[in-house]
């Protein structure tokens, strides 16, 4: 899925399979997905750029109905965290013929023996059609990766 925002940058997140794909790990990391965020300014320059685990399946799939809300003009006063110490929050400020879309990005890293926390912040607007196009590619996306041990029940809430 890519954002391309009004004034040319684009915010993209990428699934690239799941963290374990061969099933060898813990019931609890069955689902979890990996992911490229991928930040680049107006100018295509790259200022964010990043491969984690940073949700799972019911994540994704509660991305791609948070997402589709906005789409069809339903402002919805809350914001989307994923991951546990990697994070994505998706927060929407405003729908009119455009979305202004504010995501704010996190990650812990050891660094020379510290933890070390690296935080971007990145607004956009992003024409509605567009925005659009962006959720639909997300449902294709995560229809491609479903859950593979279901934890939590079969209904999720908004």
């Amino acid at each position: 899925m890519i954002f391309k925002a009004l004034d040319g940058s684009t915010f993209s997140l990428e699934i690239l399979g799941y963290e374990f794909p061969e099933n060898n790990c813990d019931i609890y990391s069955l689902n979890w997905l990996m992911l490229r965020v991928v930040a680049k300014d107006a100018e295509q320059v790259v200022v964010w750029d990043t491969v984690e685990q940073y949700m799972d399946t019911y994540g994704a799939y509660y991305l791609h109905i948070w997402l589709t809300q906005i789409a069809n003009r339903n402002l919805i006063p809350l914001h989307i965290r994923t991951g546990w110490i990697d994070e994505l929050y998706f927060d929407v400020l405003e729908i009119t013929e455009s979305v202004s879309l504010s995501i704010k990005c996190r990650y812990c890293r050891f660094i020379d023996g510290h933890l070390v926390t690296i935080r971007s912040h990145f607004n956009y607007k992003i024409d509605l059609q567009d925005f659009k196009a962006a959720v639909e590619q997300w449902q294709s996306d995560i229809e491609k990766f479903p859950t593979r041990v279901n934890l939590y029940g079969s209904t999720l809430f908004l």
